[in-house]
């Protein structure tokens, strides 16, 4: 990455980024980018629904969706970043010396470290993925009819989003030697990710099944 943000790359520069053999952007960047997606297809669907007399009872929550959806699309994008960030020290950790007992103990507490900063983001996008998930879910039952496929594939997406950054912050885990640190980020972000995962999956549901015209 050079001075330049994640955010300045085209389409095609991030993607040729992410094929290479750089450390960042990996999984952690991807899976913000896939739910800055999520986010924007809720949007969409906000924007197709908004001042339509058909929807009008639910004008206030459209609203209030969109401004939801445009917050948590920016906070995401940013993720992207901050993901390359907190896993760059990590990447350079690996390549600290280990040749003297004083070298290996230095590196352990230095890997240590960024081993928890390394997890922090895909964190962050687990928590914001959950949050597109139900914003979406609320849009199912509110939007317009005719975005609702764009809904459908909203919530595709933040359950990609979610899982991907969950299998980063697993790999992370399993390395990590804090045992409270790894019992806290199991007891309290794995059930966010499942509660992602069972939303998402309900509203794909809801949305084939208005597709085939069962509801």
């Amino acid at each position: 990455m050079d001075n330049n943000t994640y955010l300045e790359y085209t389409l095609c520069e991030f993607s040729d980024e992410l094929f290479s053999s750089a450390p960042a952007p990996g999984g952690g960047g991807a899976s913000a980018l896939i739910g800055a997606l999520a986010a924007s297809l809720s949007g969409m669907v906000c924007s197709l629904t908004s001042g339509k007399k058909t929807y009008a009872m639910y004008q206030e929550d459209i609203s209030r969706i969109a401004d939801k959806a445009s917050k948590l699309k920016q906070d995401l994008l940013n993720m992207i970043d901050e993901d390359a960030k907190g896993f760059l020290p990590l990447s350079k950790a690996y390549s600290l010396p280990k040749d003297t007992p004083e070298q290996k103990k230095r590196r352990d507490e230095v890997m240590q470290e960024c081993l928890k900063t390394a997890c922090q983001t895909p964190v962050n996008i687990i928590k914001a993925a959950h949050e597109v998930s139900v914003i979406n879910e609320e849009l199912c039952a509110k939007g317009s009819r005719l975005a609702v496929s764009d809904a459908g594939c909203a919530a595709a997406a933040a359950r990609a989003a979610a899982t991907g950054a969950w299998l980063n912050v697993v790999i992370n885990l399993n390395l990590i030697k804090d045992d409270e640190y790894v019992k806290y980020v199991n007891q309290n972000i794995k059930p966010i990710v499942d509660s992602t995962v069972m939303i998402c999956d309900r509203t794909y549901e809801e949305v084939l099944k208005i597709l085939k015209g069962e509801k």
